[in-house]
């Protein structure tokens, strides 16, 4: 199913990360599967280069319960980001795109003159065992989508539907 999706797209360039055991299996990386399929560049965290905006994206981020701590983790990853370019270690992203949190939070933070956009993206599961067990609050589905034109981001939107994940589907005694 996640290849015919991804194929529906037509990209001439697919692009993944890794996600976590919970979500691509214990026993076998499922997406080093799907990727090798689709014949798409696959690691644990990607510098993306588009006409000169850069990207950087990874699977994993901390997340929080508390709602004003939700954007913690993910500003962590983008002062990392911005340290360690300065060492020549990594690319300076424009944005950093981080999943694995089941919720969509953004922001940016300016380095100097240098303005670096977070944002973490809504999940593709719905209400599942895993919502109910592991994640607290909202759940948000949807995608995230974004143009990239000649090096500057344009008409960014994020389709969002709300999931009650957290509280259970049923009461058993």
């Amino acid at each position: 199913m996640a290849r015919e999706i991804i194929e529906g797209f037509g990209a001439y360039k697919i692009i993944m990360t890794r996600g976590t055991p919970s979500h691509v299996g214990k026993e076998e990386d499922w997406e080093d599967t799907i990727a090798e399929a689709v014949g798409a560049d696959i690691r644990s965290e990607q510098f993306i280069d588009v006409e000169g905006y850069k990207i950087y994206a990874r699977h994993k981020v901390g997340r929080s319960s508390i709602a004003h701590g939700r954007n913690t983790a993910p500003n962590r990853l983008q002062s990392w980001n911005f340290i360690k370019s300065a060492s020549g270690l990594c690319p300076l992203a424009d944005w950093v795109i981080l999943n694995h949190v089941h919720y969509c939070i953004g922001g940016f933070q300016f380095f100097g003159n240098k303005k670096i956009e977070t944002i973490t993206i809504p999940a593709l599961q719905t209400v599942s065992q895993y919502g109910v067990k592991e994640c607290e609050g909202e759940v948000h589905f949807g995608l995230v989508y974004a143009d990239i034109h000649k090096g500057v981001k344009k008409n960014q939107k994020e389709l969002i539907e709300i999931i009650k994940s957290a509280q259970p589907q049923e009461i058993v005694i």
